[in-house]
């Protein structure tokens, strides 16, 4: 694992973030996909739940409201 392989993994997770609200495990799958490895995503995905840009807790409560939203 390199520096700059945990650099392009948080690049590649914000860019996705940007798009919208993601899961961990979303993120994780797409890391995976992409083809890092496990300390990689690992270290990036937990430098990004430092500053709270990966929270399953306020993904999940926006992709509840959505729902309800939506079937009202």
């Amino acid at each position: 694992m390199s520096e700059d392989a945990v650099t392009k993994a948080k690049n590649l997770a914000l860019k996705l973030l940007s798009y919208s609200q993601k899961s961990e495990r979303d993120i994780v799958g797409k890391l995976k996909a992409k083809g890092f490895d496990e300390k990689t995503i690992t270290c990036a995905v937990e430098e990004l739940k430092s500053f709270s840009l990966i929270d399953d807790r306020r993904f999940a409560i926006g992709w509840a409201r959505a729902k309800v939203k939506h079937n009202l």
